[in-house]
């Protein structure tokens, strides 16, 4: 088992976006699924705080199959 700690665009170390693409959840949770598909993962949990927490619970609605916990 291993853990991945994630910071979304513009949070943290990350970088931000490119001028005129907005901070939605959507754009969050396209980065969340970008980083999925490259790590490869097929059954995966998520734990998160605060907006994390519910990134993670809307990503577990749209790909309950994927999501062991969250």
């Amino acid at each position: 088992m291993y853990f991945v700690a994630v910071d979304l665009p513009g949070h943290g170390f990350s970088s931000h976006l490119p001028p005129g693409i907005s901070y939605t959840y959507v754009e969050y949770l396209l980065a969340i699924r970008r980083i999925i598909k490259y790590l490869k993962w097929e059954r995966f949990s998520l734990v998160g705080h605060s907006l994390g927490a519910g990134l993670s619970a809307l990503y577990s609605g749209i790909y309950p199959k994927e999501v062991n916990k969250n």
